[in-house]
């Protein structure tokens, strides 16, 4: 039973990976470098299957010169430049270096491990079919990631070479197969196109940044820049004013930007500083697919900055005259060597923002005079330390008296649409302590004023909905201005809007009919409406159709004779 269990086990791995081969897309990705006497060659396959076929059967590189004395042949000279297969190097080759890089041990681990177990072991049969299907991706994984961190695991996993017998003036076409037998996979081969005069020197990591707090330092980069060109950094500090740098970290910074947008991947790098008191140099540099070391970018230097935790708490305030603001403040003694400076500022009604009133108050001082206070004040005072940080205080309320209140608003100006929207404006008051405004609407010119509801107005504009079918044809604005402790103003000058005219006169009403000899006289009311010029009669008999105008009677007109 056991034996057939096993079967069993063993068939799924296998069909799991059959399966698998058959969806990967195979292929192989070169790279090529030049540098001044050689040229340097990576590659990497982009499938597991395909990694762990290539393990064993090896590559074969083919070099195609297209050109000689810039000049293109008409007979490209083949060859093969691998003396021989290039595979992983034997088990022992890596003993030595895996004890001074982990990259190298990690792919000796992928390539020539018993196992590779990344989580722990479990005794379900399904389980273990499951992690022994994703073996071979894990091992794949970390086999390309070390690859890619050292230049040295690389050469050892059989994915770099260096051609040195190349001549200026001339372009090669590289071609790298894997010698996987067809029958088992196809796999892509992967080319590149170079020569000597393709050679360009390594860039410099620009626009690097450093914020220095208390024993630690912030150094920033943009990593989208160099997304093809650098696959990690390495930062180095100074301490000797930029004459010796070490590394501060034993791993490459890692560049995970795969966009190609700039200025959308800040690089971070933490440094612990061991004293707050020396001036410290760094300087970055980038690390290319081959191991080498681009250029140190600019430097840039600072110091550690000690702990600046202390704030200004107000202790009392005095009021003369109800004219001028005494406040006072304490600050502890135990930051008075960190102070430079303190800030007065004081809120902002308007701007809803605080403002600075007075800045530069030496750092023994410990009292200020407000010679123009508002009639509210909410004061604030920064303390500044040697470094440029502050520190705010919390807000402190001083009220003078206050009844005076605001003048009224001046310039009431407005207008009516056809909807009813009234788009009204004035002037904005001038007072420093304005809260706001209130309008009252009135259908009449000298009473009956009511408060429109709603907030405060904190601006000079409103617009107002009234109905324009109505009964009357003007209505009439006020507004009135409040400070900030809610004193009114008095009333501002009334602005009457007319209403636009969408509503026909109110009809004349025939009051007496007599008919004689001489004719029919005819006697009626006339429209109320006030804006009525003028009245129309008309006259039709029985046998008529259609009215006829007769008569244009003016408006003071109340009777009319008819022959």
């Amino acid at each position: 039973m056991k034996t057939k269990k096993t079967f069993i086990l063993i068939f799924l791995i296998a069909t799991c990976f059959s399966v698998q081969a058959r969806q990967e897309n195979h292929g192989i990705k070169l790279l090529g470098k030049v540098t001044q006497n050689s040229i340097l060659l990576r590659w990497a396959p982009n499938s597991p299957t395909s990694w762990e076929l290539a393990n064993k059967y090896g590559y074969t590189i083919e070099r195609v010169k297209l050109t000689e004395n810039n000049q293109v042949l008409n007979n490209p000279i083949k060859e093969i430049i691998s003396d021989i297969i290039i595979k992983p190097a034997p088990l022992d080759a890596w003993e030595e270096p895996s004890g001074r890089d982990d990259n190298i041990a990690i792919a000796a681990q992928a390539i020539y491990g018993e196992t590779f177990e990344l989580t722990e072991s479990f005794k379900s049969d399904i389980t273990q079919v499951v992690n022994k299907s994703r073996e071979l991706e894990y091992r794949f994984s970390f086999a390309a990631f070390a690859a890619d961190q050292s230049i040295e695991a690389a050469q050892l996993s059989g994915l770099y070479f260096e051609d040195e017998l190349i001549a200026p003036n001339t372009k090669y076409l590289y071609r790298i197969y894997a010698n996987i037998p067809p029958h088992i996979i196809a796999i892509d081969t992967g080319s590149v196109f170079l020569g000597l005069d393709d050679f360009k020197e390594m860039p410099q990591i620009k626009d690097v940044n450093a914020e220095f707090d208390d024993g630690l330092a912030i150094i920033t980069w943009d990593g989208s820049l160099y997304n093809n060109l650098y696959n990690s950094f390495i930062v180095e500090r100074s301490d000797d004013g930029g004459k010796k740098f070490e590394s501060i970290s034993k791993k490459p910074i890692l560049n995970t930007f795969k966009g190609d947008k700039p200025n959308t991947s800040t690089v971070f790098k933490l440094d612990s500083l061991p004293s707050n008191h020396i001036k410290y140099v760094y300087r970055v540099k980038g690390i290319d697919s081959f191991g080498e070391k681009g250029p140190p970018s600019d430097t840039i230097s600072g110091s550690g900055k000690p702990l600046f935790a202390y704030n200004t708490s107000f202790d009392s305030h005095e009021i003369v005259d109800n004219e001028k603001v005494i406040i006072k403040w304490r600050f502890p003694e135990s930051g008075q060597s960190l102070l430079n400076s303190f800030d007065i500022l004081r809120f902002n009604a308007k701007s809803k923002t605080y403002s600075i009133i007075e800045e530069g108050i030496p750092p023994t001082a410990r009292s200020y005079t407000d010679t123009k206070p508002r009639a509210t004040n909410y004061y604030v005072i920064s303390s500044n330390d040697q470094f440029g940080r502050q520190n705010r205080s919390y807000p402190y309320l001083v009220q003078l008296e206050d009844s005076i209140p605001p003048s009224p608003p001046v310039g009431l100006i407005g207008s009516i649409d056809t909807l009813g929207l009234v788009s009204l404006s004035w002037q904005q008051n001038k007072e420093p302590d304005l809260y706001g405004y209130k309008l009252y609407r009135s259908n009449f010119e000298n009473n009956n004023f009511i408060e429109i509801p709603g907030p405060i107005i904190e601006n000079n504009q409103y617009i107002d909905t009234i109905k324009i079918d109505n009964l009357t044809e003007k209505v009439y604005y006020k507004a009135i201005a409040y400070d900030n402790r809610f004193n009114p103003s008095i009333e501002s000058t009334s602005l009457m809007l007319k209403k636009p005219d969408i509503s026909p006169p109110n009809p004349p009403v025939f009051k007496e009919i007599k008919a004689d000899s001489t004719g029919i006289a005819l006697t009626w009311e006339l429209s109320r409406s006030e804006d009525v010029v003028q009245h129309l009669l008309y006259r039709r008999s029985d046998k008529e159709p259609n009215w006829t105008l007769i008569k244009t009677i003016h408006q003071d007109n109340k009777i009319f004779f008819l022959l």
